[in-house]
């Protein structure tokens, strides 16, 4: 059963959103990169292009799905850097449906575009980044707070 709102609430939702004609258009997915990032040169830009697999079992079976996901500029030189095939990644970002000739025929893809990249799995603890030190608050005075 779907959910009940008061008449308030309603009321309220109505105005807002068609005040604003809001949309939202996010994805999240976490799974294992299927290849390594490829990266190319887009005028001053670095677009970096990789696969992502998410596999959920149903009636015991698994079943896998294949992620498109392109990032651009600094996500893309970190990812290359610290991890790549078969690490985990956690994607946030925005789904893209595009199409192309090729032959005389249309071509249909999807992809991700990745706003935000989370590294699961860094390819060795030597390359993953050093976390920053902790900071002892209680030695911090109300002057030094920049608020």
């Amino acid at each position: 059963m779907g959910r009940v709102f008061d008449s308030f609430t309603v009321e309220f939702l109505r105005k807002y959103y068609n005040k604003r004609e809001t949309s939202m258009n996010k994805i999240t997915i976490m799974g294992r990169m299927g290849s390594d990032i490829e990266l190319k040169q887009v005028g001053e830009h670095t677009l970096g292009k990789f696969t992502v697999a998410t596999t959920k079992k149903i009636k015991g079976e698994e079943k896998t799905q294949w992620h498109n996901v392109q990032v651009w500029n600094k996500t893309a030189e970190i990812i290359s850097k610290y991890t790549g095939k078969g690490k985990r990644v956690l994607v946030e970002g925005e789904v893209e449906y595009n199409k192309y000739e090729k032959d005389g025929q249309t071509k249909y893809f999807t992809q991700i575009n990745g706003n935000n990249v989370s590294i699961i799995d860094f390819n060795d603890s030597e390359s993953a980044p050093k976390p920053r030190a902790a900071v002892d608050s209680s030695r911090i005075t109300a002057t030094e707070l920049p608020f």
